[in-house]
């Protein structure tokens, strides 16, 4: 038997070692042919290889992680089982706005709970804000923890600083288990089609969080829109809103999206506080670190107001640990690998809510009724950067109410190549008459499909921060003509108004 032993070690010693890089390929994200594609697996990994340095690599019991450099342009990635689950610069925004956001609205911020290390970008700009006294990171991976000093350079030497203390476990029972309440919670997970990623957006796990949060606490989480579809977004909603009273929606980049959840509302409306402390030189270099660089900026990522999800009360289950429908949902959007839209949420008591609490809305009124001109187009400028259907909207409102600024032209000028394939003919007009109530009563009829189109618009288009008047819309389906002496048209407007409610109604008297 020794002999034969030895000979198995031998022939296992001749054998090459396992190729770390080929291992964090990722080769599942790929789903379209490459030119590289059908000259064999060989020429794939060469042309991979010339692309990415492999700084670390190990397998450890949670996962196979590995921390790749490129080199143009420059970045450096944390992979796990060969998904990126963070990079800088590139990620920077989203990971950075994952600390700074709860943190601008909570009461204090002095103790913070993060879920998952990744970079340490979150970590560190918690750690860097004047009012942070502790930070406690968890995070199962070993391999995640030993690769930490490698994006040190990046997330203000987190692991040196004396505030944040990093822990290996897992989240659950990290959180369950330690002792005090949070200012700040902080969860940025992988993507839920992750295996073990699900039990983090679960409703037990999310009240275990909320019942962690000090008074005037912030618990922030993030999720996406991409590879996925609005089914699981709108599961991922209701699982949140059920939990919390107080919910608000903001975006980091085009598709990445910070989920907050409020104890109570207080802070999280109070514009005049927000910019205050969003000028403390601590919170001013964290927002400039993530791209944003000054309040109207902010604003601009603001996307569903607080309450406006609860208001909704979006129809379908949640997600729970006794009926975890999450991962299996999830994964099969990732395949399709598409753009998820955000639920619609301009039914009568969500626009009514939003058009309250939004702090673009709120900070106009602060202002004594109406955004100056230059912060105006601070804010465009930013959100026309992320969201061109966002964007054409805000020009349309910008005309509507300064049709000859000369801010608002140059800032056209600007937006047009990134909102050049919305402007099919007639919409950025049928978008700025959505704005208006004084529609001639000469105005030409209106066929049903395009009194329809402009309806479909109106629901694609609406933003709380510069909401349609809904009395616009009411004034188009009174233009609304068939062949059937109106039928037609009085049965799809009912249908409109079971789904929108009454558009007779005004909503910013």
């Amino acid at each position: 038997m020794a002999p034969f032993l030895a000979l198995i070690l031998a022939l296992l010693w001749l054998l090459p070692a396992w190729a770390p890089d080929r291992l964090a390929t990722g080769l599942f994200r790929l789903r379209h042919p490459r030119p590289i594609t059908f000259q064999g697996a060989e020429a794939f990994f060469v042309e991979k290889k010339t692309k990415f340095e492999i700084l670390y690599y190990d397998d450890d019991p949670a996962a196979s992680v590995a921390v790749f450099r490129v080199a143009r342009p420059p970045s450096l990635s944390i992979l796990t089982n060969g998904k990126s689950d963070g990079s800088v610069p590139d990620d920077y925004p989203t990971m950075g706005l994952a600390a700074v956001l709860p943190a601008l609205f909570a009461e204090k911020c002095e103790r913070s709970f993060v879920i998952g290390f990744g970079t340490g970008v979150t970590a560190g700009e918690l750690a860097s804000l004047d009012c942070s006294r502790e930070v406690v990171v968890s995070e199962i991976s070993s391999g995640v923890l030993e690769a930490a000093t490698f994006f040190d350079p990046y997330n203000q030497d987190v692991t040196h600083s004396p505030k944040v203390r990093l822990e290996r476990g897992d989240a659950y029972r990290a959180l369950l288990r330690s002792e005090g309440r949070y200012d700040v919670i902080a969860s940025e997970p992988s993507n839920p089609w992750v295996s073990g990623v699900e039990m983090l957006f679960s409703r037990e796990f999310l009240t275990a969080a909320r019942d962690k949060l000090a008074p005037g606490g912030v618990y922030a989480q993030w999720f996406h829109t991409y590879e996925t579809d609005a089914q699981t977004v709108e599961l991922v909603f209701r699982t949140y809103a059920s939990v919390f009273d107080h919910v608000a929606v903001w975006f980091t980049l085009a598709e990445d999206l910070i989920i907050l959840g409020f104890r109570d509302e207080e802070n999280a409306l109070d514009v005049e506080r927000t910019l205050h402390r969003s000028r403390q030189p601590d919170f001013r270099a964290a927002l400039e670190r993530s791209g944003i660089e000054d309040f109207p900026s902010l604003l601009a990522h603001e996307w569903i107001p607080l309450g406006v999800l609860n208001a909704a009360a979006l129809s379908g289950g949640v997600h729970t640990l006794l009926h975890p429908v999450l991962s299996h949902q999830a994964a099969r959007a990732f395949f399709l690998g598409k753009e998820a839209r955000l639920p619609a949420t301009v039914s009568l008591e969500p626009a009514r809510v939003g058009a309250s609490n939004s702090l673009f809305q709120r900070y106009a009124r602060f202002l004594g009724g109406r955004f100056p001109d230059g912060e105006r187009a601070a804010f465009v400028r930013e959100i026309c950067r992320h969201r061109p259907p966002a964007c054409l909207t805000h020009l349309a409102a910008w005309r509507s109410d300064s049709p000859r600024s000369r801010e608002y032209l140059r800032a056209f000028r600007e937006a047009r190549p990134e909102i050049e394939q919305l402007l099919v003919p007639g919409l950025a007009e049928q978008l700025g008459g959505l704005f208006a109530t004084d529609r001639e009563e000469s105005q030409e009829a209106l066929r049903v499909a395009a009194v329809e189109k402009i309806t479909q618009n109106f629901v694609r288009f609406y933003l709380h921060a510069v909401p349609f008047e809904r009395r616009a819309l009411d004034e188009v389906w009174k233009h609304c003509r068939d062949a059937q002496g109106g039928q037609t048209c009085a049965r799809r407007r009912g249908a409109v108004e079971a789904r929108l409610g009454s558009l007779a109604e005004g909503l910013r008297d």
